[in-house]
């Protein structure tokens, strides 16, 4: 390769190093404990450590066959989710949600956003449908104003911890039997 095409891609390396975000993206979303028919919900809560001029944003969840999927809400850019997806173009709004998966994308703002830095949060209700450690991965990326993706360095992995219904001992249902009888007789004794 001659060297004024090896300065050619330096200078091209060097041009996209340059433009990329200095904004990060980090969130946690701590395990949570429901029951069988039980409903919880997870947490996300999001950082981005500078502001960014939105150009989009794309959230995806997968979570295991022991949950059922119930809801999505959010609190970020000073409203709720349906308030922030109505700030984009509804035409590129995609929102997806099948057996084990949701996704939302959100691409071609209505008019300039600027994602200031600080949290935000993503609540997501499941309804448990079985025992056992029942696993969530959370996904975020969010595109600033010259295209770059500034997301998750991993997906997040979180878990829904479901136990069984917890039943009466059995030595309790025996004395309340035995109480109930007891009541009973003594209403049926002629005063």
């Amino acid at each position: 390769m001659s060297l004024y095409r090896l300065s050619l891609l330096a200078a091209a390396l060097a041009i996209a190093q340059g433009s990329a975000s200095a904004a990060t993206l980090s969130g946690s979303a701590p395990a949570v404990s429901t029951t069988v028919g039980g409903t919880t919900t997870v947490l996300l809560t999001t950082t981005l450590s500078d502001a960014i001029d939105l150009q989009g944003a794309s959230l995806y969840l997968n979570w295991d066959a022991g949950l059922q999927f119930t809801g999505v809400d959010a609190s970020v850019a000073g409203g709720d989710l349906n308030s922030f997806i109505g700030l984009f173009d509804p035409q590129f709004t995609v929102e997806n949600s099948g057996p084990g998966a949701y996704s939302l994308q959100l691409v071609g703002p209505l008019s300039p956003i600027t994602l200031e830095a600080g949290n935000a949060t993503v609540s997501f209700t499941f309804k448990a449908l079985a025992t056992g450690t029942q696993n969530v991965t959370i996904d975020v990326h969010v595109t600033d104003g010259d295209f770059n993706d500034v997301a998750f360095t991993q997906p997040l992995a979180t878990s829904v911890n479901v136990s069984a219904v917890p039943e009466a001992p059995p030595a309790a249902m025996l004395a309340a039997g035995l109480g109930v009888l007891a009541l009973l007789a003594r209403r049926r004794r002629p005063s």
